[in-house]
């Protein structure tokens, strides 16, 4: 057992305690604890702190060690400098009123899981936490291109940008992110041109949110050749044009969760351009793979087993924050396989029936195989990496 120092009168927010597997190393228990005075906890337990407008005074009164994920709001740089003191953070999650200065307290060495910012105050000098960062996720006005520097820095493998200042100019710096497989990033300023920056990474899946998708963002794009998955959005209300997805669906692409199947590209793209030609006309639904299958109904999950495809499932849930980042891997695993595999989202919240995963964590991700679990894992992992192990389990070839 470990004894952890709260401060007397306790603190504001809630604190969730999760309990390992001594062998797996995976959650097998976890319920709520009052952290108020000293608290004995077990030896394999991970400690999720969630609070809003903490106090500094009352952060100082904890033990250093006491948790590996913080999730606060109503941050400043008074109370980053309190965080600053923490240990053993592996995910970080703060949005508030906090300026670069106050970041700079955060000057952790430790690997970290996540890390997401969002304030509107960080910007130019912004420098981050941990020796790596597997995911990265940062918002803020003053953003600039910079950010794209300190990002590959901890060569994260998935990573998620927003700024109104953002134009993609520094893209090219993630190349010295060999891990790095997934982009996301949105502003109005963004510039087609700079895409051509990602065609020397590894990037593999772009998520991308300029002003408005013309024929410029599509032939950028269509230049970066190792792009398999794309999920495309404007600022400007109106629809993206059905031609601009038809080409990139010709070009073998996954598009907005639509990935064609090859005998079926040509007449697609066809359909959606003469859908635009004719003014106005509903674009036809294409065919080929969309996301993960959300199920609610017990009954109708053992209806996906019964079909006898390989289910994927991945166990969600709103509040959680890696979840985000975990469905568009997925995502493009499942569509990897080709119809060889079913891809199943399962809000644990939202469906008492998910006990019957005896699963205590979110993200979990199980797969079933003739009707019964051949892989579990929690976490996010990369999309190689989960495609190798579903391989694995149910004895699949891609093709």
């Amino acid at each position: 057992m470990r004894r952890m120092r709260f401060p007397e009168l306790g603190l504001p927010g809630g604190i969730e305690c999760v309990i390992a597997d001594e062998e797996t190393g995976e959650p097998r228990d976890r319920y709520d604890i009052t952290g108020r005075g000293t608290v004995d906890i077990p030896d394999n337990a991970l400690l999720i702190f969630t609070a809003d407008r903490c106090r500094p005074t009352d952060l100082a009164r904890v033990s250093r060690d006491a948790f590996a994920t913080m999730l606060l709001t109503g941050v400043d740089d008074e109370l980053l400098g309190v965080v600053a003191t923490m240990t053993d953070i592996y995910h970080l999650s703060l949005c508030g009123e906090f300026t670069d200065a106050g970041m700079r307290a955060l000057d952790w060495t430790t690997d970290m899981f996540a890390l997401e910012l969002d304030s509107p105050h960080i910007g130019p000098d912004l420098r981050l936490p941990g020796a790596s960062v597997s995911v990265i996720e940062i918002r803020g006005d003053r953003i600039d291109d910079g950010v794209f520097d300190a990002v590959a820095a901890k060569n994260p493998f998935t990573v998620d940008i927003a700024g109104p200042a953002l134009t993609g100019a520094r893209l090219a710096a993630l190349a010295a992110a060999p891990e790095l497989e997934e982009v996301r990033i949105t502003g109005r300023a963004l510039r087609a041109e700079h895409l051509a920056g990602l065609a020397e990474t590894g990037v593999t899946a772009l998520y991308v949110k300029p002003e408005r998708i013309d024929a410029d963002w599509i032939d950028a794009l269509l230049g970066v050749p190792q792009l398999r998955s794309i999920e495309l959005e404007q600022f400007d209300p109106a629809p993206l044009s059905p031609r601009h997805l038809g080409r990139l669906l010709t070009a073998g692409r996954q598009v907005n969760g639509v990935r064609a199947g090859a005998a079926e590209l040509a007449a697609t793209a066809a359909e959606l351009a003469v859908s635009e030609d004719v003014g106005g006309a509903e674009a036809p639904e294409s065919s080929g793979l969309a996301g993960l299958r959300s199920i609610t109904d017990a009954a109708e999950f053992d209806a996906v087993l019964a079909e006898g495809v390989p289910v994927l499932v991945q166990l969600t849930a709103t509040w959680c924050g890696p979840c985000r980042h975990l469905k568009p891997i997925l995502e493009r695993v499942v569509a990897g396989f080709s119809g060889r595999v079913t891809g199943v989202v399962v809000d644990i919240d939202r469906s008492p029936w998910a006990e019957r995963f005896d699963s205590r964590s979110v993200p979990t991700v199980i797969a079933f195989a003739g009707g019964r679990e051949v892989l579990r894992f929690v976490g996010v992992r990369s999309e190689r990496d989960i495609t190798a192990l579903l391989e694995a389990a149910v004895e699949l070839d891609r093709s």
